[in-house]
């Protein structure tokens, strides 16, 4: 099968490719070893602008999702941390991009797309895995808006995330809430360790206590 680019697609790739010699190789393993991305080269991928060449305007470049792919492509040669929040970030903000109102968008868009804000994903638990019939965090509706109770597992980001898109169930329905990590009622839980990569990844549990969702 034949695959073609496009000259923005290519130009992406060539960019990231060239942030990846000159930067990510050299310090692979300070990275890994770390446990994050330094300020320094955390900078330098924000101004490649990768995740907003995925998103339309006026928060976004209008760019495709290929473009996108192409520069996390890139980046995985060198280390899997980097385009793995770059990623979770995408999950987020095409969950708002999609389904948000105007205000959560103009909110929240700008932090994610610029990599200011980390992003994340709470579906995992620890008894039901995926299946969501199973799912045991609540969501009971209360004056206002939810509060929300119970724990999620596996959960990329759980302590280093700014806003998640967290699954809890609404009586017999499931609904997916925004969730900043800074508000009371938010707990993440201690880092997972790895016997092999991703070891540099932040993932563990994450408990909700009375976290108030307006």
């Amino acid at each position: 099968m034949e695959f073609s680019f496009t000259f923005e697609e290519t130009e992406i790739q060539r960019s990231v490719g060239k942030f990846v010699q000159n930067d990510l190789l050299p310090r692979q393993r300070e990275i890994e070893d770390g446990r994050a991305v330094p300020p320094d080269l955390w900078a330098k991928l924000q101004g490649l602008e990768l995740l907003k060449s995925a998103f339309p305007e006026p928060f976004g470049l209008g760019g495709t999702f290929t473009g996108l792919v192409l520069g996390l492509e890139e980046m995985a040669y060198a280390t899997l941390l980097p385009p793995w929040i770059v990623f979770e970030n995408y999950v987020l903000a095409h969950a708002l991009d999609r389904f948000a109102s105007a205000d959560l968008k103009a909110a929240y868009l700008p932090g994610l797309l610029g990599l200011d804000a980390i992003g994340a994903l709470a579906f995992t638990e620890a008894d039901t895995g995926t299946d969501v019939a199973q799912l045991r965090t609540v969501a009971r509706e209360v004056d206002g808006g939810f509060l929300i109770n119970g724990a999620k597992r596996f959960i990329t980001n759980s302590s280093i995330c700014d806003q998640m898109v967290l699954f809890a169930k609404t009586g017999e329905k499931l609904t997916a809430f925004l969730v900043n990590s800074k508000d009371k009622g938010y707990r993440p839980g201690p880092r997972e360790e790895y016997l092999c990569a991703p070891m540099a990844h932040d993932n563990g549990d994450v408990y909700f206590e009375d976290y108030f969702a307006p």
